[in-house]
């Protein structure tokens, strides 16, 4: 090999070996920042197996999307207070979105309205009524109502007694489902009545419902409350031992609890419409994300789903029953 050609093959080697270098250098020091996001959810009241449900969902859409969640229950007596207070106070810890159910669309309207502009604002369950345009997920609730209702219309009875329990009809997604039941009721020949449960003496709920359906003789009982349901079914379940004549005072409402659920294969529940919490939480966080970077705001309405002891095995249903299908 001639001295001029070996030193061709030094250059080249060393010039390749700086070009490998410097390649190497770009790599490390171009490595693009991953963006973390800061998400919080803020619930309408105490935690509770439905919120869980929700709360996995926007966990599994915040692994995908490398977020942070933050899930926020209320614990206050005056829960419209406390979840404008904690609104404020995810906003000053930095969230980068908040996903809400609103206590209250009235009351809480203007706090939403003021904040929008700042972060990317989500209403999951419940509905706002706001200057600004904002992304919605949510179940249909008025349907929801609509097919409690019809759900109870399939037997052809008429002139039955029916008792509305609820503890909190201004609850928006309450007052929805109340509004879309009574729009299939009041066009029927049924009696209707409210139980409404003292707020204040939540841990007494056991207590009331047991105190109403022991003074009036009604042939349906109906509340649009996941633990007001499981509560329900269980002071039926517990006073039928006394007293046989209740197995026919069919139960209704909303709710995909383990409680419910079990309720329901022992006929002590009729019937109870089910959304999917999960599927809510986890598109919840992911339009959080999107309006962050830019995308325009969306609505996505859930349906729910009448599940009775009739209809809770077929496969379709059981993917709505149990998570780990899902």
């Amino acid at each position: 090999m001639t001295k001029v050609r070996r030193r061709n093959l030094t250059i080249l080697f060393v010039m390749l070996s700086i070009s490998f270098l410097l390649l190497i250098i770009e790599l490390l020091t171009d490595k693009k920042e991953i963006k973390t996001y800061e998400i919080s959810v803020i619930t309408n009241g105490k935690s509770d197996e439905s919120w869980m449900l929700m709360k996995e969902g926007a966990e599994q859409a915040a692994t995908e999307m490398n977020a942070n969640i933050r899930f926020i229950t209320l614990s206050n007596d005056d829960l419209l207070k406390e979840q404008k207070e904690v609104i404020q106070r995810e906003i000053k810890n930095g969230a980068d979105g908040i996903l809400i159910s609103p206590i209250n669309s009235k009351e809480i309207g203007e706090t939403i309205d003021s904040i929008q502009k700042k972060i990317p604002i989500v209403f999951v369950e419940s509905v706002v009524d706001t200057k600004n345009k904002t992304s919605i997920v949510t179940c249909d609730n008025y349907n929801l109502g609509e097919k409690i209702a019809q759900e109870i219309l399939k037997d052809e009875r008429d002139n039955e007694k029916i008792a509305i329990i609820t503890d909190n009809l201004e609850k928006t997604s309450s007052e929805e489902r109340y509004n879309g039941f009574m729009s299939i009721m009041d066009k029927t020949n049924n009696e209707l009545m409210i139980w409404e449960l003292d707020q204040s003496k939540e841990s007494d709920y056991y207590k009331q419902i047991a105190q109403f359906i022991r003074w009036n003789s009604v042939d349906i009982i109906v509340t649009f409350d996941t633990p007001i349901l499981e509560t329900t079914a269980q002071v039926k379940k517990d006073m039928m031992v006394g007293n046989e004549n209740l197995k026919n005072t069919r139960i209704f409402g909303s709710g995909n609890t383990s409680k419910v659920i079990s309720f329901l294969e022992d006929g002590i529940v009729n019937g109870s419409a089910m959304q999917n919490e999960f599927n809510i939480g986890y598109i919840g966080v992911k339009r959080a994300i999107g309006m962050k970077n830019g995308e325009s705001q969306q609505v996505d309405k859930i349906e729910s789903t009448i599940i009775t002891n009739e209809n809770m095995y077929s496969k379709e249903n059981q993917r709505i029953l149990f998570l780990f299908i899902r």
